[in-house]
């Protein structure tokens, strides 16, 4: 096996301990969410995580992937700099357009999902926490291409231990329910996006 193999190998098992570590919050809070959350509770909040999901499909385009192919194929390093700042450009401004038509019309979005209007507040949250993700997501995604898997695993375990403690803090603790949930997804995005970005 070539030491290149090898070292790709290598890197895709580094890798996917940081997509599994990113993943796992849910998985994790599971036995905490059954217990203070009332079922009604955890099937608004997994709505909610499944409407920003679809909506990020659409919004993304592959943006993100595209930073992987084209990348290697500039040789020049301000050539590079140049691709991953206008890729971080557009995932926000595309986000932010996307994620404030949400906000805005976050009835709307309310009563197509739950038949009324009361959780357009957490609807509104729900698109913030959207746009705020991609300030972590496009820093790990360029941390990927520049081939640092254990910078990768490194924030996204620091990113696990913040949402956990939030998650603990502001559920188990204070007692919030759902929006204790969207908060502490809120606050882990501004304190480590607004660091990787």
């Amino acid at each position: 096996m070539s030491g290149e193999l090898k070292k790709t190998i290598g890197h895709a098992g580094i890798y996917s301990i940081g997509v599994l570590l990113n993943r796992s919050v849910s998985f994790i809070m599971l036995p905490i969410y059954t217990r203070y959350l009332t079922p009604e509770n955890y099937g608004v909040l997994e709505l909610l995580e499944l409407t920003v999901d679809v909506v990020s499909i659409f919004t993304g385009l592959g943006i993100l992937q595209g930073l992987f192919k084209f990348y290697y194929q500039f040789e020049k390093e301000k050539d590079k700099r140049h691709l991953i700042s206008t890729i971080f450009i557009l995932v926000i401004c595309f986000y932010f357009v996307s994620c404030a038509f949400g906000a805005l019309f976050s009835d709307h979005v309310s009563r197509l999902i739950f038949n009324n209007s009361q959780f357009s507040n957490l609807v509104a949250i729900s698109f913030l926490n959207l746009f705020l993700s991609f300030l972590i997501y496009t820093p790990l995604a360029y941390i990927r291409t520049i081939q640092k898997p254990v910078l990768f695993v490194i924030i996204s375990s620091i990113k696990l231990i913040l949402q956990l403690s939030l998650n603990i803090l502001l559920l188990v603790h204070l007692k919030m329910g759902v929006i204790g949930v969207l908060y502490s997804t809120t606050i882990t995005s501004i304190i480590l996006g607004g660091f990787l970005s």
